[in-house]
């Protein structure tokens, strides 16, 4: 059988794990911040044509409503 290791309040060990547990939830915030800003790169193309979307027609719809009012529309021939 192989070596049994037993560290019951090795304070070494303690502040080891402590230390350890500490950078690896580092690691895993730092990781889920760049996943959730990757996310949004990702999905802002979509976001930005849509409101390209909107705005052209609403751009669209005045430009409509401006010639509608202009006196040379009114001129019949």
């Amino acid at each position: 059988m192989g070596k049994r290791l037993v560290h019951h309040n090795d304070p070494d060990i303690i502040d080891q794990s402590r230390s350890d547990m500490g950078g690896l939830f580092t690691e895993v915030s730092d990781l889920s911040r760049k996943r959730r800003a990757d996310l949004i790169v990702i999905c802002s193309p979509d976001i930005l044509l849509k409101e390209y979307k909107c705005t052209y027609e609403q751009e669209k719809t005045e430009l409509s409503n401006v010639k509608a009012m202009s006196p040379a529309s009114s001129i019949s021939m």
